[in-house]
């Protein structure tokens, strides 16, 4: 359960810290769990999320869409402070259709501007 609970909350700019740091109570509160395996639960999806997060998944919307990493990053600051939680979650695909547009326009004389 908690894998699809985490596997959904990713989808939510907040949601892979709530699925990262929630368990650490579980674990802090078993008298048997020894204080390393709090230490483990807190660090290591800590690592895997920012791992996938920052690297792994622009890389592969960059690489699939033809979107630079950094520009995928952008889009998503921009897109997420513009229209909050919906603008995250529909910033490559905003992006990627923007990039397909201006690609169409190449004979106008701001196109090499933005790309």
């Amino acid at each position: 359960i908690w894998t699809l609970l985490t596997f959904l909350l990713n989808f939510m700019p907040m949601g892979s810290g709530i699925s990262t740091f929630a368990p650490v109570p579980l674990v802090l509160l078993d008298p048997d769990q020894p204080l390393w395996a709090a230490v483990v639960c807190v660090f290591f999806p800590f690592m895997v999320h920012s791992l996938v997060g920052n690297i792994v998944e622009p890389r592969v919307f960059a690489f699939s869409l033809s979107l630079h990493p950094i520009a995928v990053l952008f889009a998503l600051t921009f897109w997420s402070s513009l229209w909050g939680v919906f603008g995250a979650l529909v910033c490559v695909p905003l992006t990627a259709s923007m990039r397909v547009v201006v690609l169409e326009f190449r004979s106008h004389p701001y196109t090499p501007y933005l790309l």
